[in-house]
């Protein structure tokens, strides 16, 4: 099957959070985790991506605030990496809390214009080429997910680690989500917006597709909206740099290609 994809454990959290977050935003527009500045990571992690002991975090399904909507895991694992062309792509560990993996050059490359790169940039604009550089040499291969095993999971259980943040406005909240692609080289890929729907979901509308992005492994996101009337979902998407993102584990994964 092309592309399926379930929001239903999404919705629920942001149900349990949207209308409480009207009294907790900080009137910025960004959630209010702590009084810390956020950690800025660079978009552009080059040839290696590596991950050495970093956070894991567990949704906090009981919280009606954004600034405690995550807790610390103590969760011991393991991670099966998966390419968009379904290759095993890296494994990696979660050991007290701590997640770790490395992610070098995908076994395989294809154009950018190929079907693997169907979920990440040409079901959600029109027109997707590369303008820089000419000739249209640029391949690559994106992270289909990351997917988490424990000792305890029910036998064919998916569990899916995400790189996210929430981002709660006095009329909506957003999950923002991380995207992993590999490039050959140096490019710029633009897009035309779109309108679509997800089956069993909601509509969507693409904002215009602008990204530059380096030789190696990039780090970019897509975000997805929702109305505090009705709690509709709106999927305005987005690619931007990824900034104070938690590695957060899904009980129940939303997505499903």
């Amino acid at each position: 099957m092309k592309k399926k994809i379930k929001f239903f454990g999404i919705t629920a959290f942001a149900a349990v959070l949207i209308f409480p977050m009207l009294t907790c935003n900080n009137g910025n527009g960004h959630h209010d985790d702590d009084d810390n500045d956020p950690v800025i990571e660079s978009p552009h992690q080059g040839e290696r991506f590596a991950v050495t002991d970093e956070q894991l975090w567990d949704h906090n399904d009981a919280t009606d605030r954004i600034s405690n909507a995550y807790f610390e895991s103590q969760r011991n694992g393991t991670i099966n990496i998966f390419c968009r062309d379904e290759k095993f792509l890296s494994e990696g560990t979660v050991n007290a809390g701590k997640i770790s993996f490395t992610l070098d050059e995908p076994e395989k490359l294809y154009p950018i214009g190929n079907t693997v790169f169907d979920s990440d940039l040409h079901d959600w604009w029109e027109n997707v080429k590369i303008i820089e550089p000419p000739g249209n040499t640029i391949r690559g291969n994106a992270v289909k997910g990351m997917y988490f095993h424990d000792a305890d999971d029910v036998p064919g259980e998916t569990r899916l680690i995400m790189k996210e943040k929430l981002v709660g406005t006095s009329t909506s909240l957003a999950l923002e989500f991380s995207v992993f692609i590999y490039v050959n080289d140096d490019c710029r890929i633009t897009g035309e917006p779109k309108d679509g729907m997800v089956p069993g979901t909601g509509y969507f509308h693409s904002e215009p597709l602008d990204i530059t992005l380096k030789q190696g492994w990039n780090m970019v996101c897509r975000v997805i909206r929702y109305s505090v009337t009705g709690l509709a979902v709106d999927m305005p998407i987005e690619v931007k740099n990824l900034v104070d993102f938690k590695w957060a584990l899904w009980e129940d994964h939303p997505y499903v290609d």
